[in-house]
C-alpha cells in the first residue's frame, strides 16, 4: 500500500524530532557565542596585521627570480640623474615574481644611493641623483629583490658605471691598467651587426641625421618574442664612447654569467608583493635569541595605530608594512615592559656583504676627450637648469590606517575647559570612567567597563601620539595646553590572543619626535618608494629648430617601457645639437630570464 506524500513527510518529521531539536539547540549556542564575541568587540576590533613566522614550517622548494637592470648611459658626471629600468621575472609556472625591487649605487668605500621601487607588470623604472661631491671612479649599481636574498648575493644583478667629478680634470682614478689601450681599442666595433640569436632588429630610413632632425626607427620582432617579453623593452640612444662599446661587447657575451637553481629550504626572506616586509631579531643582552615574544609596531600620529608579530625560535620576526607606514618613523617595542633587557634589531636589506672590486680598463685619448666634454655639458645644463627626468603622477590610492578602534567611547578636548596643570588634574576633573593608580613607580590608568559598569581589573592600553607606551609617566606632566585630545574606549578590544581592557589614547599639541623613553624600543624609518621618472624629449618644428636655447643632449632618447604590442613598432625622436656617433640599444628579458638585445648606430652632423 502506497503511503501518501503528506503522511510520509509527517512520519519523517516525527522520527527525526530529536535530531532537529538538537540542531536548533546547537544553532542557539552558536548564536549566543557569536553575540558574546561581538559584545566583547563592541563593534570594533584591532585591524593590525600580524606577520608571524611559521615556527614549524616545512622545507619548501624556492623558485629563482631574476632582475635585469638597464641604465640610460654608462658614464655619468656627478650632479646628473641616472635613469634606470628594472625587469623582474620568475622561473615558476605562475610567473608571478616579487614587485618590490631594491637598488644600491656604491664604490669601494661606501654606498651612496639606496632606493626601493614598486614594479607594475613585472617592470619598474625611475631615476636617482648622483651627489655632486662624488669622486671620479668606477661604481657599481646592484639590483635585487628581497626574495633573491635567499639565494645569496651572487645572484644579484650588477652593472659597472663610471662616475666623474665635474671638477676633476686629471681623471687619475681611471689610470689603473697598463693594457688599457688594448682593452678599449679592441672593443671598438663600427658595424653593430645583428646578433645571430637576436629575434629582432632595427630598421632605419638612413644612418646620418642633421642636428634637431627627426629620427624614425622601426623595430622588427616576431609575435612569439612579443609574448615572451610581455610586450615591453627598454630603448636607449646614447653617444658612443669606448667604455660604452666595451659594456655592449661584454653584455653581448652574457648578461647573466650564472645559473640559479631551485633550493630546498625554508624561505628566510619572503617575496614582497604590494609592500615591504620589515624583518628583524630580538635577543637578550648576552645575544641569546628570544622566542615567542610579542612585539608591537606603530608610528607617531594623531591616530592610535598598531601592528603586532611574534618571534620564532631563532628570535626572528617580521611585519608586513602597508603603504601607511612607508616614509614614517616606526617604533618597535615588546608588548610587555622588559626594562630594556632585550635588544631589537631590524634587517638592513641594503647592506651588501660581498665587497665591490672594480675591474679597471683604464682610459684612452678618445675616452678622456668624451669625459671632458661631458663635464662641460653638465656645467652648461646646470646654468640653464636643464634636467633629464620628469615625474609621473602617482595614483592617489587611499591607504587604510591600521587603527586600534574606529570610534572611541568618548573624546575630551582639554582646551574646552579651564587650564589644568597636569594629567592628574585633567583626569580628576574632566575625564569620566577612568582612574589612575600609582603602582611600583608607574602611573596606570583603569577604565570603567561601560557594559558591566565596573572598572577593569587590569590597566588599560595606553597610546601617546599613536604609539603604545607602558605607563602614564611620560604624560603626567602634560597640562591642558600640551594635550590636543584624549580618546577613551570603555570596552574590551580583542585581536587574536591580544586583549586590551580598555584604551586611553593621548594626542599632544607638539608631537613627540623621539620615543626613547620606551625601554628597549627600536626606531627605524623606511624611506618612501622611488617615483617613476622619464625624460622629456624635445619635439622640434621648423620654427623651434632655430630656438637659441642649447640642446646638448648626449642621450637622444630613453624609453624604459617601449610598447611592442602595436602592429607597427615605430619610434620617433629628435637629434640634439651635439654631433657624433650614437648607439641605439634595445634590451629586454623574457619569461625564462634570458636577455634579448639588439643594437644599431646613427650619426648626427651639423
Amino acid at each position: 500500500m502506497d503511503i501518501p506524500i503528506h503522511m510520509e513527510r509527517r512520519n519523517f518529521i516525527v522520527s527525526n524530532f530529536r535530531e532537529v531539536k538538537l540542531m536548533h539547540l546547537l544553532k542557539n549556542i552558536f548564536r549566543i557565542k557569536a553575540l558574546f564575541f561581538l559584545w566583547l568587540l563592541s563593534g570594533t576590533s584591532i585591524t593590525a596585521f600580524s606577520a608571524i613566522p611559521d615556527k614549524n614550517s616545512e622545507t619548501a622548494s624556492l623558485i629563482p627570480e631574476r632582475v635585469l637592470l638597464t641604465t640610460d648611459r654608462d658614464i655619468y658626471v656627478a650632479g646628473e640623474n641616472v635613469l634606470f629600468n628594472l625587469q623582474i621575472t620568475s622561473n615558476s609556472n605562475a610567473g608571478n615574481p616579487s614587485d618590490i625591487c631594491y637598488l644600491v649605487l656604491r664604490n669601494q668605500d661606501n654606498s651612496y644611493v639606496k632606493i626601493h621601487i614598486k614594479a607594475e607588470n613585472n617592470q619598474a623604472f625611475g631615476s636617482f641623483y648622483l651627489p655632486d661631491t662624488l669622486k671620479t671612479g668606477y661604481y657599481e649599481v646592484v639590483a635585487f629583490t628581497n626574495y633573491m636574498r635567499n639565494f645569496g648575493e651572487q645572484v644579484f644583478y650588477r652593472k659597472s658605471v663610471i662616475v666623474v667629478n665635474r671638477f676633476d680634470e686629471w681623471l687619475n682614478n681611471l689610470f689603473q691598467n697598463n693594457n688599457s689601450n688594448n682593452i678599449l681599442n679592441n672593443s671598438i666595433d663600427k658595424s653593430f651587426k645583428k646578433s645571430e640569436n637576436s629575434p629582432f632588429s632595427i630598421s632605419l630610413e638612413k644612418d646620418s641625421f642633421k642636428v634637431r632632425e627627426k629620427v624614425r626607427l622601426v623595430l622588427d620582432i616576431d609575435v612569439e618574442t612579443k609574448k615572451q617579453l610581455k610586450g615591453k623593452v627598454s630603448i636607449s640612444v646614447k653617444e658612443l664612447n669606448p667604455y660604452t662599446q666595451f659594456v655592449i661587447n661584454r653584455g653581448n657575451t652574457s648578461d647573466f654569467n650564472y645559473e640559479i637553481n631551485s633550493l630546498s629550504k625554508t624561505a628566510q626572506y619572503p617575496a614582497e608583493k604590494g609592500s615591504i616586509y620589515l624583518c628583524g631579531t630580538i635577543i637578550t643582552r648576552d645575544t641569546t635569541p628570544v622566542s615567542n615574544e610579542c612585539l608591537f609596531l606603530s608610528t607617531p600620529d594623531s591616530v592610535a595605530n598598531l601592528q603586532y608579530a611574534y618571534s620564532n625560535e631563532s628570535g626572528m620576526f617580521q611585519f608586513y608594512l602597508p603603504d601607511y607606514y612607508i616614509g614614517k618613523q616606526l617604533i618597535i617595542s615588546t608588548r610587555e615592559n622588559r626594562n630594556g633587557e632585550y635588544i631589537i634589531r631590524t634587517d638592513d636589506k641594503f647592506e651588501l656583504k660581498q665587497p665591490f672590486k672594480p675591474v679597471s680598463i683604464g682610459i684612452t685619448r678618445e675616452l678622456r676627450k668624451y669625459i671632458l666634454e661631458s663635464q662641460k655639458i653638465v656645467s652648461i645644463n646646470m646654468q640653464y637648469a636643464l634636467k633629464n627626468g620628469k615625474l609621473l603622477p602617482r595614483q592617489n590610492n587611499i591607504t587604510p590606517i591600521p587603527r586600534i578602534y574606529s570610534q572611541p567611547s568618548s573624546i575630551v578636548y582639554p582646551s574646552d575647559y579651564v587650564d589644568l596643570k597636569n594629567f592628574q588634574e585633567i583626569s580628576d576633573n574632566i575625564l569620566t570612567g577612568i582612574k589612575i593608580k600609582a603602582e611600583g613607580g608607574k602611573y596606570l590608568p583603569f577604565v570603567l567597563n561601560n557594559i558591566q559598569s565596573q572598572y577593569f581589573q587590569k590597566p588599560a592600553a595606553l597610546f601617546l601620539d599613536g604609539v603604545p607606551i607602558y605607563d602614564l609617566t611620560p604624560a603626567m606632566n602634560l597640562g591642558s595646553l600640551d594635550i590636543a585630545k584624549i580618546e577613551i574606549c570603555k570596552s574590551s578590544r580583542i585581536k587574536g590572543n591580544i586583549h586590551f581592557p580598555g584604551i586611553v589614547s593621548i594626542t599632544t599639541t607638539k608631537k613627540n619626535n623621539s620615543f626613547s623613553f620606551i625601554p628597549g624600543s627600536h626606531t627605524i624609518t623606511i624611506g618612501k618608494f622611488a617615483e617613476r621618472t622619464y625624460p622629456e624629449t624635445p619635439r622640434y618644428t621648423n620654427a623651434s629648430v632655430r630656438n637659441p636655447n642649447p640642446d646638448l643632449r648626449q642621450e637622444l632618447y630613453w624609453n624604459p617601457t617601449l610598447n611592442l604590442n602595436s602592429e607597427e613598432n615605430i619610434t620617433e625622436f629628435f637629434a640634439s645639437d651635439w654631433p657624433g656617433d650614437y648607439v641605439i640599444e634595445i634590451k629586454g628579458m623574457n619569461q625564462k630570464g634570458e636577455v634579448i638585445s639588439t643594437y644599431s648606430k646613427i650619426k648626427v652632423y651639423r
